[in-house]
């Protein structure tokens, strides 16, 4: 039987939803959560590190990102949305994406972009304590209601 937990922070005046539940089947220790970078219908998101972040609990201890992906409420008109996932380890932060998730012009989803997204193996792995962090590189024009996705797995 799958466990649902729904957690809603406020970081930095932005809104962060959290989805943590345990899904069904082998390994059955995936895990899927998301932040929201800006409000759907407020105004665009401004660049920056650190916009909003997460802390691993102890029940992640080991896992892996094995998908990330974004998405916007309203697209952009010209250039696109760039989100880097940075995770720190005892006060060391690294990059867990040699390409960031981005989302191109006149589109809604990363599902779309014409760079995918490509995890670091060499920094995918996540201890409990550590924090993941997520920095917003560039906004396509206009862009409004950027979601960021990410799932966990052994």
């Amino acid at each position: 039987m799958p466990t649902e937990e729904y957690i809603l922070n406020i970081v930095d005046e932005q809104f962060v939803f959290e989805f943590d539940g345990v899904l069904p089947g082998p390994p059955n220790q995936r895990r899927i959560g998301g932040v929201l970078l800006s409000q759907p219908g407020g105004t665009s998101p401004s660049t920056g590190d650190s916009k909003a972040y997460i802390r691993i609990p102890e029940d992640m201890d080991g896992l892996r990102l094995t998908a990330v992906g974004a998405s916007c409420s309203t697209a952009g008109s010209s250039g696109t949305t760039s989100v880097q996932l940075r995770r720190v380890r005892a006060g060391v932060g690294v990059d867990m994406l040699t390409t960031p998730v981005t989302i191109d012009a006149n589109e809604t989803d990363s599902s779309a972009a014409a760079a995918a997204a490509v995890i670091d193996t060499d920094n995918d792995d996540v201890q409990t304590g550590d924090q993941i962090f997520f920095d917003l590189d560039s906004v396509s024009s206009g862009a409004r209601g950027l979601y960021i996705s990410f799932t966990f797995n052994e």
